[in-house]
């Protein structure tokens, strides 16, 4: 769509994250109405949109009608299956499309998608059984890491096998549906690029963090990494490469592996803003959601600046008193609180900036929850 989406029309959002949430409160500063979709009738960004509709997001005939009362619409989690997302696109104008939602949402595809790009992705074979797993080991190797191949947002059930002792351990119920069986890198540091593409196909760079997990859950973003420029470049070139093979508009955020052997992966793609990106809040000019309203609406997108280096770390439930001491010793950290209600999803995050990147080293040493 060449034509600007102009304050003042409806933008449909579905999701129930944090990230709907931001997007809401951006879009409606920005002059938008916006309407939400999901599922849970006390989530907070549905409670400051225009319309809070509630369904399942496997309800064609509320979606359709959804889709058919705004000018546009965006998606905020991998949540909602691809195919009602192409089912959507004959009723309104959905800029993210369909494509890059597959492939986040089916890894067997994501990897092969990678693969026909001559991208690098680990080993790895789809595995219904102990059987499969036991011959896909003869590629894969040990350690081994199974998960499930279709993944739902804050979905962590995964698990590493060391030898073939541990296969017999496997849970039935793990195996029930179709997994993923990879070649367990050990990762010596693991990054994050997101890009904001607009509707001309511009590729705008965002932010690149060095991000750190604790059982697949975030646990900080820091904002230069520590890495080569020749990685953060050749990041870089993948996430524009993957960016101009589909037909894509909107934030695109890519997750990678650097190896000890100093060897680049691609972890995950995410066709929305992610939590990763937090920092843009603090440490540039235009926020991740910002430009995601930008993007998908036609507005024209400036150029970003980025003030100082940042590092944030989310908090979930059971640490907000932890946050609060924190905050007592390092009064200098912005806290963001989201009032969240879901025990798997952050409840907020903190960030510290400073114009000396080693100094944001050093607090990353020093605090950790």
């Amino acid at each position: 769509m060449d034509e600007w989406i102009i304050p003042g029309r409806i933008i449909g959002v579905i999701g129930d994250n944090v990230d709907a949430l931001y997007f809401t409160q951006t879009a409606l500063r920005m002059g938008y109405q916006v309407y939400v979709y999901n599922e849970d009738e006390m989530n907070m960004a549905g409670s400051i949109s225009d319309e809070h509709w509630i369904g399942s997001l496997t309800d064609r005939g509320q979606l359709k009608q959804f889709a058919q009362h705004v000018n546009c619409l965006v998606y905020t989690s991998k949540n909602i299956g691809n195919e009602m997302i192409g089912m959507m696109m004959n009723e309104t104008y959905i800029p993210q499309g369909d494509e890059i939602l597959s492939l986040a949402q089916d890894k067997a595809l994501q990897k092969i998608t990678f693969d026909s790009l001559n991208i690098n992705v680990a080993p790895y074979s789809t595995v219904l059984s102990k059987e499969d797993v036991k011959e896909a080991a003869e590629s894969t190797g040990y350690p081994a890491l199974i998960s499930n191949n279709f993944s739902k947002d804050y979905d962590y059930a995964r698990t590493i096998i060391s030898n073939e002792e541990e296969i017999e351990q496997l849970s039935d119920e793990m195996l029930e549906m179709t997994c993923i069986q990879e070649s367990f890198i050990g990762a010596q540091t693991e990054l994050n690029i997101t890009v904001a593409v607009d509707v001309q196909g511009q590729v705008h760079p965002v932010a690149l963090c060095e991000t750190e997990y604790d059982k697949n859950r975030l646990k900080s973003t820091m904002n230069p990494p520590e890495i080569e420029d020749q990685l953060a470049l050749e990041a870089y070139r993948i996430t524009y490469q993957i960016a101009e093979s589909f037909d894509y508009i909107g934030i695109l955020s890519l997750d990678f592996l650097i190896s000890e052997s100093g060897i680049l992966y691609v972890k995950e793609i995410s066709p929305f803003t992610t939590l990763a990106g937090i920092n843009t809040f603090d440490a540039q000019n235009l926020t991740q959601y910002e430009l995601f309203v930008r993007t998908v609406t036609n507005w024209s997108v400036p150029e970003i600046k980025h003030h100082e280096a940042s590092l944030s770390f989310p908090f979930y439930s059971g640490q907000f008193e932890k946050v609060v001491e924190l905050l007592i010793n390092y009064p200098e950290g912005k806290v963001y609180y989201y009032n969240e209600t879901k025990n798997s999803h952050p409840f907020g995050h903190v960030t510290f900036t400073s114009e000396d990147q080693y100094e944001i080293q050093e607090v990353r040493e020093k605090l950790y929850f």
